[in-house]
């Protein structure tokens, strides 16, 4: 599983494609395989695009708020993603970190967490 778990990203390298919600198969196959480390790599930088995303929708004001609903949704569903597996695999200081930010974008966003 590691191998076809390695190529994945060997082909499609977040330089390539930025990583994004379906990168989460992978982590989670990581995390299942007991590769901490490859799997908190690619949760680095997801985490790092899923942030930068959010803080550009932040960026923007109310102003063009309603037309970008769809993906402020699903830069959180990958938070709550990321926040999910972190409290499974007892990633403590990870799952902090997101649900600290999930509060705070919440906030700076106006959305209501649920």
């Amino acid at each position: 599983a590691k191998i076809v778990l390695d190529e994945c990203l060997k082909i499609l390298p977040d330089s390539k494609v930025p990583f994004n919600a379906y990168c989460l198969p992978i982590i989670e196959g990581y995390l299942k395989i007991g590769d901490t480390l490859s799997a908190q790599s690619v949760i680095k930088t997801l985490k790092e695009n899923v942030y930068d995303e959010l803080n550009y929708y932040s960026s923007l004001g109310d102003r063009y708020s309603n037309y970008l609903m769809y993906e402020k949704q699903l830069a959180f569903y990958v938070l709550d993603e990321i926040r999910r597996q972190a409290y499974y695999y007892k990633m403590n200081d990870l799952f902090a970190e997101i649900q600290e930010k999930m509060q705070q974008y919440a906030m700076a966003l106006k959305l209501q967490l649920q």
